[in-house]
């Protein structure tokens, strides 16, 4: 039979591996975690599904602003990962402290990291880089023949629309200005695109409560589609009903279906 002491020296080891996973469970287990992970292995379709990105235009864009802005690898977490937390919010509007559970990351760390990849993607080396009006007239042929060619539409250099971004509720004093028709408090971002959705224009300045149609009069893109039309080139932007008719700006005009009983009633009246 085995002694006393075998069985309390295998007790004493049981205790000493419980103990050694409770240390783990905390802080030492985090940074394992986060040496260890590699979202890369991940499926294509499941790193999408998460952070609306490819996996080459994640490494593409991690390359841009490790080497065009300030962003770079911290002590604890690289750049990479505060790019993937930063997209993993941008994506889903989710709380902070969620973004920093599935990343194994405590909040405030989240947020440092969601403000610095912001700060970097608003740096002006960045924005002139992915966001260019056609300020060429080559360019802007360019586009007109995509339109054509795609959408049978000849002139055409974007498209136009106001999107509705939901904020946290401003001070009471200007909240008026956020609150719009959709009943919540957002920022009315307008915004040009052209035949491959690719942004050449955006506007951020005014509340939800602005109207497309204010948004555009005061815009620097307004500015710059009348002078091309005073320089007699034909071309304008495609817009819905909220925005005005104008040489340089066309709005689409909706046909929405007839209802069926009125589709009846006409058959009826053609065949009396």
């Amino acid at each position: 039979m085995r002694s006393t002491a075998f069985y309390y020296f295998a007790w004493r080891l049981a205790v000493e591996a419980r103990k050694q996973r409770r240390e783990l469970s905390g802080v030492t287990q985090r940074v394992f975690l986060r040496r260890t992970e590699d979202p890369m292995d991940i499926s294509e379709l499941e790193f999408k599904k998460r952070y609306r990105l490819s996996k080459n235009a994640f490494i593409y864009l991690c390359h841009e602003l490790r080497s065009k802005t300030n962003l770079r690898d911290s002590k604890r977490i690289s750049l990479e990962l505060k790019v993937l937390c930063a997209l993993s919010f941008y994506a889903t509007g989710s709380y902070q402290r969620l973004v920093g559970m599935g990343k194994h990351l405590g909040q405030t760390s989240v947020s440092k990291c969601v403000s610095q990849v912001t700060e970097a993607l608003n740096s002006q080396i960045i924005c002139n880089n992915f966001i260019k009006f056609p300020t060429s007239r080559a360019e802007r042929d360019v586009i007109k023949q995509k339109f054509l060619t795609t959408y049978k539409i000849p002139g055409v250099i974007g498209c136009i629309d106001g999107s509705h971004f939901r904020i946290f509720t401003p001070q009471k004093e200007i909240e008026h200005l956020f609150y719009c028709r959709k009943h919540f408090h957002s920022l009315n971002v307008q915004v040009v695109c052209d035949s491959e959705c690719r942004i050449l224009n955006v506007n951020a300045k005014y509340g939800g409560a602005t109207h497309d149609a204010f948004i555009w009069d005061n815009s620097l893109v307004n500015q710059y589609m009348q002078e091309l039309h005073l320089n007699n080139e034909q071309v304008w932007l495609l817009g819905d009903s909220g925005y005005p008719q104008r040489p340089w700006l066309f709005r689409a005009l909706y046909m929405p279906p007839y209802h069926q009983d009125v589709l009846n009633r006409q058959q009826i009246v053609m065949q009396i």
